[in-house]
């Protein structure tokens, strides 16, 4: 699915050959209960009252959170909600003590990461902070579809097979699991370590996901696992967001927050109106095609949006692929993809369309797609979402003060 997402180079942002270091009239997004409304995302852990340790510690059942377990004799809690910095004296001072911390945290933070924290942990900070990361947020489409067709224990495994493949490309990429929300992954880059090319691994790990869908497709149809394939789409978006340690004594989170956050969320149901994969914000293009990392992924620029809830308009990329990996078809169709729309916002929709049309024959994008009742209807990409737009344009005309930008009109 996709052309570009084609299964060649299954590595992580370490990998060999990519270091660390752009989707019609009516634009209405799907009714499904919106996950991102008033975003505050967690990662829950019940928090006991702390005793001296008297023996080995046992890893949490649950931890999806920062936990204020007690992990030294003299019932030092290396976590708490207080506003200090973590306290290291004495905090870390024993193989158990970092044995705890690497179990605490190995279930959603990366190992280079735990690492780092272990080394060092007053690189956490109780309570909130302000930081520029990157938010990720991925959501199966049609999964009620496919929830129905299958009994209830065959539902949870195959969901969580799939959880944990784009998972561990995310924490793989240096990302931190923030939660799971039914089959949608919510995720960030860059806390709580900070790095400067944040957005860049979130992009990786977006194509990395796509190819690795595919694997995962071809795998679970041929076990006859799942009735259908599994399409995920993914928003993303660079911004300053609060995240830290959040809610009371007994029970903390460790979570992010802010307009910034909800603004991924919005761009992950926002594919649903072009036709394509993986959206993300012009903040977080701007920062990962930069650098080392300059002309390695190629993006379709694509509308300028207000999304519901956020006023200012948003100029998207459509994320296609890592530039290495790409067919010469495929990077001549997005060419011809820009030519179109740069025609397209001058108000010359004859010519927009033909270069959209040349675009979606270099670069076909179509996908099967599946009714509730069994039914199945092809989708074509965003090249022909612009052509069907400008056909309409033609025909019907545009008001006298279009600009070009579009307002989408519900989540």
């Amino acid at each position: 699915v996709g052309g570009a997402f084609v299964v060649k180079n299954m590595q992580g942002a370490g990998g060999t050959g990519e270091t660390m270091g752009a989707a019609g009239p009516s634009l209405t997004v799907d009714n499904r209960t919106d996950k991102s409304s008033n975003v505050q995302t967690t990662q829950s852990l019940n928090v006991e009252e702390t005793k001296p340790a008297t023996s080995e510690v046992t890893t949490p059942t649950e931890v999806n959170a920062v936990s204020q377990e007690v992990v030294s004799v003299e019932s030092s809690t290396l976590l708490s909600t207080a506003e200090d910095p973590i306290s290291t004296t004495n905090a870390v001072n024993s193989e158990k003590d970092k044995s705890f911390l690497r179990s605490a945290f190995s279930t959603y933070l990366s190992a280079e990461v735990v690492n780092e924290i272990v080394s060092d942990p007053k690189k956490l900070t109780l309570g909130g902070e302000e930081k520029n990361i990157t938010a990720i947020f991925t959501d199966v489409r049609g999964f009620s579809t496919i929830s129905e067709k299958v009994t209830p224990s065959q539902l949870v495994s195959f969901l969580n097979r799939y959880l944990t493949l784009l998972s561990d490309i995310i924490l793989e990429n240096r990302g931190t699991i923030d939660k799971y929300e039914g089959d949608a992954i919510i995720g960030f880059f860059g806390a709580p370590i900070s790095y400067d090319y944040h957005a860049w691994t979130a992009c990786l790990s977006a194509i990395r996901m796509k190819q690795a869908e595919l694997e995962f497709n071809a795998e679970m149809l041929a076990a006859d696992v799942i009735p259908m394939p599994v399409y995920t789409r993914i928003g993303i978006n660079t911004g300053n967001m609060v995240v830290g340690n959040m809610g009371t004594d007994k029970k903390m989170n460790y979570t992010m927050m802010g307009n910034d956050v909800n603004l991924a969320a919005r761009l992950e149901g926002v594919n649903k109106v072009y036709h394509t994969w993986i959206l993300v914000s012009e903040s977080t293009w701007l920062a990962a095609d930069s650098g080392e990392n300059k002309g390695k992924i190629v993006a379709r620029r694509m509308d300028k949006v207000r999304v519901v809830g956020i006023n200012k308009p948003v100029q998207l990329y459509n994320i296609v692929g890592l530039r290495s990996e790409m067919s010469e078809n495929e990077l001549k169709s997005v060419d011809y993809f820009h030519q179109g729309l740069d025609r397209y916002l001058q108000r010359d929709f004859v010519n927009a369309k033909k270069y959209f049309d040349k675009a979606d024959e270099l670069f076909p994008e179509t996908v099967t797609c599946y009714n509730r009742d069994g039914s199945t209807y092809k989708e074509d990409g965003p090249a022909s979402v612009f052509s069907a737009r400008c056909t309409k344009n033609i025909t019907e005309g545009i008001p006298p003060n279009w600009d070009g930008v579009v307002n989408l009109v519900s989540k």
